[in-house]
């Protein structure tokens, strides 16, 4: 891909890209893929793990994305909220979480 940067010269990072949208193709790409490994787990007696509790689940974003625990009153928050979003206004919440 060619583009022009300092220089001129080809630097992807200067490219234009088109928008981005994602089709229906992908979603059942991704639903064969996921049938595809059940059926190899499933054929050597293994399963996918369980989705981790609330209380893992905060540790597990905080840490990635801030490197530290969470508080204990933070966690407490996240775990007592119900919200169907609660998990995308944690992330966006915390330094790193949200994209500009």
């Amino acid at each position: 891909m060619r583009a022009s940067g300092p220089g001129d010269r080809e630097i992807f990072g200067y490219a234009k890209t088109g928008k981005f949208e994602l089709a229906i193709s992908d979603f059942s790409r991704a639903l064969e893929l996921k049938a595809s490994l059940t059926y190899a787990l499933r054929e050597r007696g293994l399963r996918f793990a369980p989705d981790a509790d609330r209380r893992t689940l905060i540790r597990r974003v905080h840490a990635d994305l801030t490197g530290l625990p969470p508080t204990p009153e933070e966690v407490e928050a996240f775990v007592a909220d119900e919200s169907p979003d609660a998990y995308e206004r944690l992330v966006d919440r915390l330094p790193g979480g949200k994209e500009v």
